[in-house]
């Protein structure tokens, strides 16, 4: 991930295109506002035995493991690319989100 700090301390996160995509297979209902676990559906197997597939456990993962560095920063967090728009509230928010994200996308 990366990370770019613009006025008023808010933070804007580049994902990776992968990760993007593969959130793409998930994301059901997008509402300005909304940036959360709600928006997804996760009980397609065959869309999550995709997702892994082009992206893999060891991306997922790397994800994660980048996301964790924010974890104890207080500013707001937010991403619009591809159309990809979610804000967090602050760090912890934004890894909480993609650990869940991963979680239910590398269940079985």
């Amino acid at each position: 991930m990366e990370m770019d700090v613009k006025k008023g301390e808010r933070v804007e996160i580049e994902f990776p295109k992968e990760f993007v995509k593969l959130t793409r297979h998930f994301e059901i209902y997008c509402d300005a506002g909304c940036c959360g676990l709600d928006a997804f559906d996760f009980c397609n197997q065959d869309a999550k035995k995709l997702a892994v597939k082009e992206l893999g456990n060891r991306e997922i993962s790397t994800v994660c493991g980048e996301a964790i560095e924010f974890d104890k920063d207080p500013r707001e967090f937010w991403s619009n690319q591809n159309e990809f728009a979610h804000t967090w509230e602050n760090g912890a928010a934004l890894h909480l989100w993609v650990n869940n994200i991963a979680a239910e996308i590398l269940m079985d």
